[in-house]
């Protein structure tokens, strides 16, 4: 059985929405909350805030609470050549009563910078990063990893297009690196 309730408001440069809900069934109970905003106070620039939070009890005794805070950020002028888009997480979850208990908690951020050269040429950058925090039963473990890419792309014709892309995988605690890079070609499909 599930039940939920809503609302919603919106305005000429923001809007916000909410929800909740419970669910019940033979195996668990689940209740919920959800909340989300998004304004654009400057033509082009727009955030976003959003947050989910589940709160389960399962007749095993395995309780689970979780929860993810968003926020958003986008820069996309009509007449522009730079677009940002950047997202923020912030992520919560524990789990307890199966005979072992975890926590987990993460930051993770990714962020995207597009440039248009010209009409025909455009380069992305990209940058990742997540810290993560989590125990295990008592034991704690925590770790940074990132991610550093570049792509750029040129319009062949009106259908075609190539690029090349590469990136930079870096796990801080361990030392590690991975690589990737390649060329790569499209075809536009529809228009």
């Amino acid at each position: 059985t599930a039940v939920s309730v809503g609302a919603a408001k919106s305005a000429k440069i923001w809007s916000v929405t909410s929800r909740a809900e419970y669910r019940t069934s033979d195996t668990e109970d689940k209740w919920g909350l959800t909340l989300g905003f998004y304004g654009e106070p400057v033509k082009g620039a727009g955030f976003s805030a959003g947050l989910k939070y589940y709160d389960t009890d399962r007749l095993t005794g395995a309780d689970q609470v979780s929860a993810d805070l968003r926020l958003g950020f986008v820069w996309r002028p009509e007449a522009g050549r730079l677009i940002i888009l950047d997202r923020l997480d912030m992520i919560m979850e524990d789990e307890s009563g199966s005979g072992a208990s975890t926590e987990s908690r993460r930051i993770v951020n990714n962020a995207n910078f597009n440039f248009r050269l010209g009409e025909k040429a455009q380069v992305d950058v990209k940058y990742g990063a997540k810290y993560v925090l989590a125990g295990f039963s008592g034991d704690t473990y925590s770790g940074f990893t990132d991610f550093i890419g570049l792509s750029a792309r040129y319009d062949i014709s009106e259908k075609w297009d190539m690029g090349f892309s590469g990136g930079i995988l870096h796990g801080w605690s361990a030392g590690l690196y991975e690589y990737t890079f390649g060329p790569s070609i499209g075809r536009t499909l529809a228009d």
